[in-house]
């Protein structure tokens, strides 16, 4: 299992062969489905800007897509389309940043030791895996269905099994954004 800690001001990571695959693979799935899997290349933060948007932009049908972007007003429909019409594009190009950060590093030139691949994150590099992290875990938790009563499903998933495997997939997700918040953060 890889390897997280703070090394003065850098996150440094030690991931084995698997872990990088996985890692890179969710990071471009979740991107796919935001819609960054375009050759057009990154957001040009001016054309954004003088781009006029639509007159509305409908909240997402799919599951995952709904839980990566949420309505920001639960209660007020005016104003949660309002937000949406003009922020959904400027919010799914950071949210596929951040996701091409981690699939960047992960093909880059990392050191290699003890059959790890080693990556030194700068503090501003390390927030993005951060949040690239939190939406691979939310499309994998939503697409899994997990919840907070799931203990007697994970001891009872059979080891080996397609569930035990989707579950621990999970879990390493969850621990490496955990080691990760706690490296940011000194805690």
């Amino acid at each position: 299992m890889g390897s997280v800690r703070r090394r003065g001001g850098a996150v440094r990571l030690g991931l084995d062969d698997s872990e990088v695959v996985l890692l890179a693979s969710l990071a471009a799935q979740v991107k796919q489905l935001l819609g960054g899997e375009g050759s057009a290349g990154p957001v040009d933060p001016m054309e954004a800007m003088l781009a006029l948007p639509p007159e509305a932009i409908e909240p997402p049908q799919d599951p995952v897509l709904a839980r990566l972007l949420p309505n920001a007003y639960r209660d007020d429909d005016a104003a949660a389309g309002e937000f949406r019409r003009l922020m959904d594009s400027d919010l799914r190009a950071q949210k596929c940043l951040a996701l091409q950060q981690v699939i960047d590093d992960l093909a880059g030139a990392g050191g290699r030791k003890g059959g790890q691949l080693r990556l030194e994150l700068p503090e501003a590099a390390a927030e993005r895996w951060l949040y690239a992290l939190t939406d691979v875990r939310l499309a994998l938790g939503t697409t899994l269905g997990v919840t907070e009563d799931m203990d007697e499903e994970r001891r009872s998933a059979e080891p080996g099994s397609s569930r035990h495997l989707q579950l621990g997939v999970y879990d390493w997700v969850t621990w490496l954004q955990d080691a990760m918040v706690r490296a940011v953060t000194g805690g």
